[in-house]
């Protein structure tokens, strides 16, 4: 009995495929990678186009970068070329399964950034090993950009420190408003765009140098908003101006607050930098369950048993389920940093009468 099929796409399916010719040296010619194969011996079995192509646009001797020349020999020139020619042995002698070095290459009237690759051949008892380099100039370009434009706004918030104390509450608003915020949407969008191309990288990835400069410049921004704190902060203690805080929130209808504090927390820490820590903390939580929880109670603890601990706990709407990570909420992100920036930590769980939790905490110096 025959079937027929309707479909054409079913049909070709199940049609037998032909044979497709497979050359492997074609197909490394048309990548825009520069590839070659070495031995164990760091001996140049095969260049491709791309390679060939880049060392004549730039006037190089072919009879020193090509087949039957020792790549370690040509890369391994001074302190930094050693480095290079072990990480290169390293992954031809089956010791790591993966080398990285980024380098400058610069050409007349135009800067260059390449990153050299070196992993296995497939077959790794052959010993042969495949080195790779890529053209990385406008990811470099692009961390100059960033940085650039990082460091402009670093100076913009030194010359802020400077201004009077009037101006000081508003540069801090600002601070934490437009700045902080602005660098923490920043993190998280770059974590995302990390996440999403799934590559094997290591610490010398432009993206990753870029997240490590984003978090100086955090850490920078949050000591110089540090340095714009509330004048009675440092007069009469925390309580007292976070009571100040809750008095003034300039609502309509305020959730009611109560007070409990241990004779032992005193008017907060010591520390003045502890103290408008835990200051910002408290006023971004408050500040956000007036948002978003639509509470009527809020019972605010302060604590110092064995370390400076401040719980925030509403009555309100409580967490989504699952509860959001510090990571993916820009004010907990802040709030977090903040803390970890002096050795403290962020919980966030829900209340006894189904609200949320926040809790900070700081060692006690």
């Amino acid at each position: 009995m025959i079937t027929r099929l309707k479909d054409p796409a079913r049909t070709a399916a199940l049609l037998p495929l032909p044979e497709v010719p497979f050359d492997g040296a074609r197909v490394l010619d048309a990548l825009p990678l520069h590839v070659a194969l070495l031995q164990r011996d760091g001996t140049i079995l095969y260049v491709n186009r791309a390679w060939r192509d880049f060392c004549h646009r730039n006037s190089g001797d072919p009879t020193r970068t090509g087949p039957g020349v020792n790549y370690f020999d040509h890369c391994g020139v001074g302190a930094a070329g050693s480095r290079v020619v072990a990480g290169m042995r390293s992954v031809a002698e089956c010791r790591a399964r993966r080398f990285t070095h980024e380098y400058p290459c610069h050409a007349p009237g135009r800067e260059r950034w390449f990153r050299m690759t070196v992993v296995p051949y497939p077959a790794r008892e052959t010993g042969l090993s495949v080195v790779f380099h890529e053209n990385i100039t406008d990811a470099r370009m692009l961390e100059r950009l960033i940085q650039g434009r990082l460091d402009a706004e670093e100076q913009l918030l030194e010359r802020s420190h400077a201004s009077s104390e009037s101006e000081r509450s508003r540069a801090a608003a600002a601070l934490d408003a437009k700045v902080a915020q602005g660098l923490a949407a920043l993190r998280m969008d770059l974590v995302e765009i990390w996440d999403a191309l799934d590559v094997d990288h290591d610490g010398n990835w432009p993206l990753a140098r870029a997240l490590q400069l984003l978090d100086t410049v955090t850490e920078a921004t949050l000591e110089i908003e540090a340095d714009l704190r509330p004048p009675m902060l440092d007069l009469i203690g925390l309580r007292p101006t976070l009571e100040w805080h809750v008095e003034h929130l300039g609502v309509d209808d305020p959730p009611e607050f109560e007070w409990r504090v241990d004779d032992a927390f005193g008017n907060g820490p010591p520390d003045l930098d502890q103290r408008l820590c835990l200051y910002r903390v408290a006023e971004e939580a408050i500040d956000n369950l007036l948002t978003h929880s639509g509470a009527s109670h809020v019972v605010i603890t302060m604590a110092a048993d064995g370390a400076w601990e401040l719980t925030i706990e509403d009555n309100g709407r409580g967490l989504p389920d699952p509860a959001p990570a510090p990571e993916e909420s820009l004010g907990l992100l802040e709030m977090a940093q903040r803390l970890a920036r002096l050795g403290g930590t962020l919980s966030l769980t829900s209340g006894a009468d189904g609200g949320t939790r926040v809790r900070a905490t700081l060692p006690r110096r």
